[in-house]
């Protein structure tokens, strides 16, 4: 979580200053060399031959330019989506340890103790139906904090594939027009994230993380929870059985030993 998210915008930068560079070698070649196999002064089977090289070339700066900026765009909504992201975990961590957690840095939840006194320690241990809902509100938070962190890798994944995919030709074979044989820029970048999660074949279950994720403007814990463990059993079985047994949030016997499960005020409802 300390990783400067800066630095992309700082690449992003020189990625655009690259296009504008070959941007002037652009015009320079379009101005000085293109015309040379159309004019008057070369002509035969040499001049075609030539000018279709030419033409090639030519196509290879403007693909160069589109692919730089369409690279320097997909590290800016990289980095926009990592800053959202972490604003997610940090409001999750903050608003668990607000309902009586604590969250080690490796992100694993459990119930502060050390809040408690000895007596109410004591009569916790002694009320079995209080530890039960200290258990399902550890759970709970835990899964929330858990599914805020994967949000995190799989954007992760995301910008990777995508710039991998931003710098092939898309015109290959018959298609190619560039004369690299699909070995050139890619002049049909544009810049937009694309996902690492290959689309399911048909019957084989896919889940939308960012849609389990807590609407922090409707949602309390436990209808979080309630929904998306709702989504998972439809998602599995073409139904919502089973759905109701998602684990209670809210406080026990004794007020002063649990806290109840709180809106998620601090989070964004999802992410981008």
């Amino acid at each position: 979580m300390t990783t400067d998210f800066g630095q992309l915008d700082t690449a992003a930068t020189a990625w655009d200053k690259m296009a504008a560079e070959i941007e002037k070698v652009e015009k320079r070649y379009k101005s000085a060399i293109l015309p040379l196999a159309t004019g008057s002064t070369w002509v035969g089977e040499s001049a075609g031959a030539a000018d279709r090289q030419f033409v090639g070339t030519h196509y290879e700066y403007q693909a160069a330019q589109t692919q730089a900026k369409a690279t320097a765009k997909l590290l800016r909504a990289g980095r926009e989506r990592f800053a959202a992201l972490k604003t997610i975990v940090e409001s999750a961590r903050k608003d668990a340890v607000e309902a009586g957690m604590k969250v080690s840095e490796q992100g694993r939840v459990a119930y502060d103790y050390d809040r408690l006194t000895s007596q109410e320690r004591a009569d916790l241990q002694a009320d079995a139906k209080a530890l039960q809902t200290v258990e399902k509100n550890v759970a709970s938070w835990a899964e929330y904090i858990d599914a805020c962190v994967k949000s995190f890798d799989e954007a992760d994944k995301d910008l990777k594939v995508s710039l991998e995919a931003v710098v092939k030709d898309a015109y290959i074979g018959p298609n190619a027009n560039d004369m690299t044989r699909g070995g050139g820029f890619n002049g049909q970048a544009t810049g937009d994230i694309i996902s690492a999660t290959p689309p399911s074949p048909d019957g084989e279950i896919s889940l939308d993380l960012s849609s389990l994720l807590m609407d922090s403007k409707t949602e309390t814990l436990s209808m979080w929870a309630a929904r998306a463990q709702g989504d998972i059993v439809t998602k599995l079985s073409g139904n919502r059985n089973g759905a109701g047994s998602t684990p209670a949030t809210h406080p026990g016997p004794s007020p002063s030993l649990l806290s109840p499960g709180r809106p998620v005020s601090r989070s964004p409802a999802h992410s981008p």
